[in-house]
């Protein structure tokens, strides 16, 4: 494969690269060097007619003098072709080099500037350099577009089928049935839930990295209640035993809309991975560093092996931990700490009883003081 061949998703591409001069030299040998290096090369002597052709063709590259005869210039043609392509490689090329001609290429959000004469293997190099930029941003969008798709289907197909599979339980709930087949359709009723909720962390973990944080200051205290009581209507069939410990009042923190979901997720955590009888004790109190607040999620659990205390919080990290007891989808904390840093904050997890992790975990979180912070907006 040549050098001005790529591999895009598995199909070869020679790159198009249209060069913009006026100087009828300058173009020929250019064209030439670049058709000698595998590139597929148009050339244009003119501005007016530079933007006919990225009108009608798509260019990989725009090398275009900034100075040209008549009305359009080089940075005319690179804004042009961007409105058909915003990756569209452009390079302002020029004799006159100054520092507000490089500014107004920069403004435009040309990727690189070029002083005349040019060395071959330097332009060279600064043309491969903005095709490999330009394949990682449309092999980013790519991507997006599936994990959006494949989240688009998650969302509505599969929380279709969970419903009327629902349906049909509940249906089967009112016939007659003996111990043995009613806790089986209880085990698939919560497995369904488990489903639901996993369906409705991914779609608020893609929610906040795709949404700017709004932050706010919000008194954590209501929000903590309301996810216990969450929790409780979650699990109508667990023996529950859910203490709290304010340890102070008017507990205003900083956060946003999702800051509910720290909470749920951690009790969830711990309801998930303790044995019959659930014990957890909520507490609140003021961290030592008085810009936070520390509050604490502890459970008679499982408990967390020291050497997966660090990546517990890490969605690619957790499904290699199944066979330690550990065992879950993992994007539940890993949304807990996605919107603890966005927030400010820190989040980690120690042993109940120091040095045994097999008594439980005490699930720690960081969150900003609101009243420190100077912000008075509250919801």
């Amino acid at each position: 494969m040549k050098e001005g061949e790529r591999v895009v998703d598995g199909v070869e591409d020679r790159a198009k690269i249209l060069i913009v001069d006026d100087e009828e030299a300058f173009l020929v040998t250019t064209k030439v060097i670049l058709e000698d290096a595998g590139y597929i090369v148009t050339t244009a002597d003119r501005g007016e007619k530079a933007i006919d052709l990225v009108r009608c063709e798509d260019y990989d590259v725009i090398l275009a003098d900034i100075r040209m005869p008549g009305g359009v210039n080089g940075i005319d043609v690179i804004r042009e072709a961007k409105k058909k392509d915003p990756h569209v490689v452009g390079i302002v090329i020029t004799a006159y080099a100054s520092l507000d001609t490089a500014i107004e290429a920069v403004r435009e959000n040309c990727f690189d500037y070029i002083q005349k004469p040019y060395v071959v293997d330097d332009l060279l190099r600064r043309i491969e350099r903005g095709l490999r930029e330009r394949m990682l941003e449309k092999r980013v969008i790519y991507l997006k577009e599936q994990a959006e798709f494949l989240n688009d289907v998650i969302s509505h197909d599969i929380s279709n089928i969970n419903h009327v599979l629902k349906g049909y339980l509940e249906l089967l709930m009112n016939t007659e049935l003996n111990d043995e087949q009613r806790m089986y359709v209880n085990n698939m009723f919560l497995t369904l839930r488990r489903c639901e909720n996993l369906i409705n962390s991914a779609n608020k973990l893609i929610t906040v990295m795709n949404k700017a944080p709004e932050l706010f200051a919000v008194d954590v205290i209501p929000v903590i209640e309301e996810s216990i009581a969450r929790i409780r209507a979650e699990y109508p069939d667990r023996k529950m035993e859910v203490r709290t410990v304010y340890e102070c009042s008017g507990c205003i923190i900083i956060a946003d809309e999702f800051i509910s979901e720290v909470f749920w997720n951690l009790l969830d955590n711990a309801v998930r991975f303790s044995s019959e009888d659930v014990r957890i004790c909520v507490r609140v109190r003021e961290h030592e560093n008085p810009d936070f607040y520390e509050i604490s999620v502890e459970d008679r659990g499982k408990g967390v092996p020291d050497e997966e205390k660090q990546m517990i919080f890490e969605r690619i990290q957790r499904q290699h931990s199944s066979e330690k007891g550990t065992s879950g989808s993992g994007i539940g904390l890993l949304l807990v700490k996605t919107l603890v840093r966005r927030y400010g904050g820190d989040v980690w997890v120690e042993d109940r009883v120091k040095g045994n992790h097999t008594e439980g975990s005490v699930f720690k979180v960081l969150l900003r003081n609101a009243r420190n912070a100077q912000i008075t907006n509250t919801k």
